[in-house]
């Protein structure tokens, strides 16, 4: 590249341009061996050397935070298509549609809320007590996370909530969840006492 170019002579200026116009800092040469910054560190161009350091460090940078946006995009289509089919279709329907995302992108999109006022969609399902589509979403998902603010596991959530079904599916797939405490101390067991729910 150009900037492999420019590091081989030493042309610092150069360099500095061309990192200002986005030039990739991280790519190879033919070989695959070396990148700008190797072959300014082998000529000793300290000058070309540490504007190359930065520039890696910055290209990296402008990426990751790109990725984030990407994903954020992603999470939130995944959302809009699964919140839809959660009302829409049956539960078969509803894994396949789940099966056109990436796992942790589907992960992020059942398991999160969408923000801080609303319920994730895993909760949404429990909630109305779809017993089968919850099923197959934390077989084919797995654990979901404990809600941040509450340390509330879905175990708890169950009970709470919940048909005594729906408790038996989260407790048959999680049952270490039964002695896990909210930030208040309880365990879903006594959510269950405290509610008078005898057969949970």
């Amino acid at each position: 590249t150009a900037l492999h170019l420019a590091s081989q002579s030493g042309k610092a200026e150069c360099i500095r341009v061309l990192l200002q116009h986005n030039a990739n800092p991280l790519l190879r040469d033919t070989g695959g061996r070396r990148t700008p910054l190797d072959i300014a560190r082998s000529k000793h161009f300290t000058r070309c050397s540490k504007l190359l350091e930065e520039g890696e460090a910055m290209y990296r940078k402008e990426n990751s935070h790109q990725e984030k946006l990407k994903q954020k995009k992603r999470v939130a289509a995944a959302w809009n298509d699964l919140e839809q089919a959660c009302m829409d279709v049956d539960d078969q329907s509803f894994v396949d549609i789940l099966d056109k995302y990436e796992q942790p992108i589907a992960k992020l999109a059942i398991f999160q809320p969408r923000d801080t006022n609303e319920e994730s969609l895993v909760l949404r399902i429990a909630r109305a007590n779809r017993v089968g589509l919850l099923s197959l979403c934390l077989i084919h998902l797995g654990r979901p996370p404990n809600t941040p603010t509450t340390k509330e596991t879905l175990l708890h959530f169950a009970c709470c909530h919940c048909s005594d079904e729906t408790v038996s599916i989260v407790f048959g797939l999680f049952p270490d969840m039964v002695n896990m405490a909210d930030y208040q101390g309880s365990t879903p067991l006594h959510i269950a006492v405290s509610l008078n729910k005898l057969d949970v």
